[in-house]
């Protein structure tokens, strides 16, 4: 926020709060979020879903690795 991080550092932090963020609108809006891609068609809502689930799951791997689970 500052500026003060590392390109590496920098790339790594957006990289993870965009999982963070997807992850929370898996949570909390999921049925939204699913109707809305569902109208592109059937294989953008398939794609989701499993995007979807990959994020959830790296993230809950990231957490158990890194975070304060482990």
């Amino acid at each position: 926020m500052l500026g003060t991080l590392s390109p590496s550092a920098a790339t790594a932090t957006i990289f993870g709060w965009g999982i963070e963020l997807i992850y929370l609108g898996f949570i909390i809006g999921y049925e939204l979020l699913q109707e809305s891609v569902q109208r592109s068609g059937q294989f953008m809502a398939s794609l989701f879903k499993t995007l979807a689930w990959v994020i959830v799951f790296f993230n809950g791997y990231t957490d158990y690795t890194y975070g304060s689970l482990g």
